[in-house]
């Protein structure tokens, strides 16, 4: 197999939509069983059928400080999540949020992608108002 050199691999963001939030259950991993969560969106980017297509991400089910999923959550709502309100905190309440996507393809293997959640999608670049008259 052969790797394809990181120089070359190009990150690329689309506009999404989360549709859905799915508890997977259990797997066994390294130090034990560990729960996990699959986020689903609806993308704007088009598949080859000309149908919009279905981007997934992967998390296991942790809320804490430095979980992978508590950053990306992080990241989307723009506003960190207080660690009072962790226990609180329904997922559901994401579903049919807008979200920016980053989809870059991984050096191991030519068909994974790796998904990165971050805030709402901008609609264009805005430009300050120059003061000089």
């Amino acid at each position: 197999m052969a790797l394809i050199p990181k120089s070359s691999v190009k990150a690329r963001f689309i506009n999404g939509v989360c549709t859905a939030i799915e508890d997977l259950g259990y797997f066994e991993a390294r130090y034990g069983a560990v729960k996990r969560v699959k986020y689903t969106f609806l993308s704007d980017a088009f598949d080859e059928d000309g149908e919009r297509s279905l981007v997934h991400r992967v998390f296991n089910d942790d809320m804490r400080r430095t979980a992978s999923q508590r950053k990306a959550i992080h990241r989307w709502r723009g506003k960190a999540i207080p660690n009072d309100e962790v226990r609180n905190f329904n997922r559901k309440t994401l579903i049919g949020t807008r979200c920016r996507l980053k989809i870059t393809p991984t050096p191991q293997h030519a068909w994974r992608e790796e998904v990165e959640i971050y805030g709402p999608p901008t609609k264009g670049r805005t430009r300050k108002k120059s003061t000089n008259n």
